[in-house]
């Protein structure tokens, strides 16, 4: 979170940067995967070979720029920072039944960096952070959650943002094979009550190499809807944001995750009435992420 200069509205519209980021998060996966949620599924197939997630622990890169820009009144410059965040995970799926897989994700570091003039943010409880629960041989959550009970909005935002990791995908595959989807998300974030509606179209552009295997290349392209509500002070606050997702997966033929590269783009307003401060300057936010697989896959 951060003070805009010269800013003397309400609390709230200083969330703006805070909750583009939030929000984000609760859309995408890293290089923009699959959602998760309540989803709708069309498929379309021609001539195709079964798929189906393998066994085993690989080992991945996760980086991400995120590049937020806002404008400012009184003829000033567009505040703008960047923020870097390295991330490497660990993936564990074994057997669980005969058509289900265990999956374990174990988050092994994590490093950030800003051009923003803070404190740097404090990620100590993130290393080690393991994240655990089943999916489908094709990757649709069965379950992916923390405990019951559990309060730690760390651990909470952890499993919200890699409940995504895994894309979803049909049973067959083939080039040209295509399906959508519209999913719905609705969470929390401080005072905000947020809603969000992504519609993804996925194709199979054709198939590729990496690193000797022989691999699906999975295009991706997702169009997303948020509004959030809340009251700070008796004030009524509303949130929207929409926003463009374009990715490309590499799913190996022999059912291992090879790696994804995206550009999440979303523009972020909030408003309230106009003796508690009007509209806030909109911000705009672009994400641009890697998910590499690292050797000895």
């Amino acid at each position: 979170m951060y003070r805009r200069p010269g800013a003397d509205r309400p609390s709230a519209l200083l969330m703006t940067a805070a909750l583009a980021t939030t929000v984000t998060a609760a859309i995408a996966r890293p290089a923009a995967a699959q959602p998760a949620g309540n989803a709708h599924v069309v498929v379309q197939m021609v001539a195709a070979s079964p798929f189906m997630y393998a066994s085993g622990t690989r080992h991945y890169r996760i980086t991400s720029v995120d590049t937020r820009t806002q404008n400012q009144s009184g003829g000033r410059a567009p505040f703008e920072f960047t923020t870097t965040t390295t991330q490497f995970v660990t993936l564990t799926l074994t057997p669980h039944t005969r058509d289900t897989l265990a999956l374990a994700l174990t988050l092994d570091s994590v490093g950030v960096t800003s051009t923003l003039d803070a404190p740097p943010a404090n990620t100590d409880g993130l290393r080690g952070a393991r994240m655990e629960g089943t999916i489908s041989p094709q990757g649709k959550t069965y379950m992916f959650a923390p405990a019951a009970g559990e309060t730690d909005r760390t651990k909470i935002a952890l499993y919200r943002a890699f409940s995504r990791f895994l894309a979803v995908v049909p049973p067959q595959l083939a080039a040209g094979t295509t399906w959508s989807d519209t999913t719905t998300d609705t969470f929390k974030h401080g005072e905000f009550d947020i809603k969000t509606s992504t519609v993804t179209t996925s194709k199979v552009s054709g198939d590729t190499t990496v690193a000797g295997q022989h691999a699906w290349r999975v295009e991706r392209n997702g169009v997303i809807s948020t509004t959030g509500e809340a009251v700070e002070k008796g004030i009524p606050i509303h949130l929207t944001a929409d926003g463009t997702i374009r990715s490309v997966q590499v799913l190996g033929q022999t059912g291992v995750f090879l790696g994804s590269a995206g550009t999440q783009s979303t523009h972020v307003e909030m408003s309230m009435n106009e003796t508690a401060g009007g509209e806030s300057q909109p911000i705009q936010e672009v994400i641009k992420s890697t998910v590499e697989a690292l050797p000895g896959q």
